[in-house]
């Protein structure tokens, strides 16, 4: 599920608009009862016993977010989950169905892009630096649907209190590659009880500790005009990532009289590979889907341990009128740039459009790919390109006074005088900042 949210993000990216984001995500897994492996001494593997537990579970979750100009998000999650629970050893007979169902454990997250507050920009020059988030959240428990009795009853959630702390780094590679590596804590500040229980003798659970790996690839799908547009993909992302899980032990009160100790059947470890895949079919739409698949597990004593989960998930997003890069010594907005080397590159009697890229900005790679497909078809537009490869200091302060990062798109009217300035993933709506007869199919 966490993944699908990822997947979202890096695609969305980031800029000096308002953003809000909703979405719904559908998932199914399950998970049996495993013995043996008790211990790290324990080498004789794993075994299955399939009539002492074996559940399954269906999740539906909504999830929104508001990401504000200056690099601050918020986000919720509300889960509502259908267990199911096979007892075997029910009067030693034939396996008696345990339903339940109920909302699970919400969260709520504060993200920051570590870079934003501080005026610094993921590029520098020639060398690109990660984008650097830091998240924040909570885990609030619906102690209704806690049981203490983890052998015969249900439990959805999982009765505590969590804080939540996250890094991330994502890097933007050439040919639209990408690799992310997060970190992750979870610790629970309370104990888990049922309602009606002494919460001081639940549950306590241990700390988890998670490290992942993602590697991504996005693919820009030729845009079609008019309504075609709303039905046919317009990007494509594929986003692999690795996952290395840590649960310390938990704690309970067995004795009163001996206090808490260490719970024997908690803790372990897990690696699981989550493939996802998603379509973006607007500005606005997209779907994706995913599935964690565990590659080895260990868990301590007598646990559930789940196998392959499956997310399929919609998403809708809404951004804000985006404000234009500070223009300085190029252009200003409705006058012809003042910079002779740009002058040279207008076309006169065209609208022209100058791309500011660089062969280490990914984003330019998918932005040049879109116009070099869009804009033959455009007989009023030109095309000039600008490389900012190997640009030194003072080659950013005289083209590019003001803009973070590239891509950077100038949009030039038929008179050399400009229209608007681009930057980022705005970049990529650049067809609505061009009049009607700009847009005149080529003959």
């Amino acid at each position: 599920m966490g993944d699908s949210d990822v997947a979202s993000s890096l695609y969305s990216g980031a800029g000096d608009v308002w953003r809000a984001r909703i979405g719904v995500i559908y998932g199914t897994a399950g998970a049996n009862q495993l013995f043996n492996g008790s211990s790290e001494l324990d080498k004789t593997g794993y075994t299955y016993n399939y009539k002492e537990m074996r559940m399954k579970m269906q999740l539906a979750s909504l999830s929104a977010g508001v990401d504000a100009p200056w690099g601050t998000g918020i986000s919720a999650l509300l889960p509502y989950a259908w267990l199911r629970y096979d007892d075997w050893n029910t009067d030693g007979g034939d396996a008696k169905p345990l339903n339940t169902s109920d909302f699970g454990d919400s969260e709520v997250r504060i993200r920051q892009n570590l870079l934003q507050p501080f005026g610094l920009a993921p590029l520098s020059g020639s060398i690109q630096w990660p984008r650097l988030f830091a998240t924040f959240g909570v885990v609030i428990p619906n102690r209704a649907a806690y049981s203490s009795n983890t052998v015969k009853e249900l439990s959805i959630s999982r009765g505590a209190w969590w804080l939540i702390g996250e890094l991330e780094a994502h890097l933007d590679l050439p040919k639209n590659f990408g690799l992310s590596l997060t970190g992750g804590y979870r610790t629970a500040v309370t104990y888990a009880a049922a309602p009606d229980a002494d919460p001081t003798n639940g549950l306590g659970w241990g700390d988890e500790y998670r490290t992942g790996l993602s590697a991504r690839y996005i693919l820009d799908m030729p845009v079609l005009e008019g309504a075609a547009n709303y039905f046919v993909p317009k990007r494509l992302l594929f986003l692999a990532n690795g996952e290395y899980l840590y649960r310390n032990q938990s704690t309970l009160v067995e004795n009163a009289d001996v206090g808490r100790l260490p719970y024997k059947d908690s803790g372990g470890r897990t690696i699981s590979v989550t493939p996802t895949f998603m379509i973006g079919y607007n500005d606005a739409w997209s779907v994706t889907a995913s599935a964690r698949i565990p590659v080895y597990r260990f868990v301590n004593g007598e646990q559930p341990v789940q196998y392959t989960s499956f997310f399929f998930g919609l998403n809708w997003s809404w951004s804000s009128t985006p404000k234009t890069a500070d223009l300085g010594k190029v252009a200003e907005r409705g006058q012809a740039p003042t910079t002779a080397e740009i002058g040279k590159l207008l076309v006169p009697g065209k609208y022209t459009l100058i791309d500011y890229w660089a062969t280490w900005c990914e984003p330019c790679g998918r932005l040049g790919v879109k116009l070099e497909q869009e804009l033959p078809a455009k007989a009023g537009v030109a095309l000039a390109r600008v490389d900012a490869t190997a640009w030194e200091a003072e080659d950013w302060a005289k083209y590019l006074p003001g803009a973070p990062g590239i891509p950077v798109l100038d949009v030039y009217d038929r008179e050399g005088k400009l229209i608007v300035r681009l930057q980022g993933d705005d970049c990529f709506g650049y067809a609505a900042h061009l009049p009607a007869d700009a847009t005149q199919v080529a003959p």
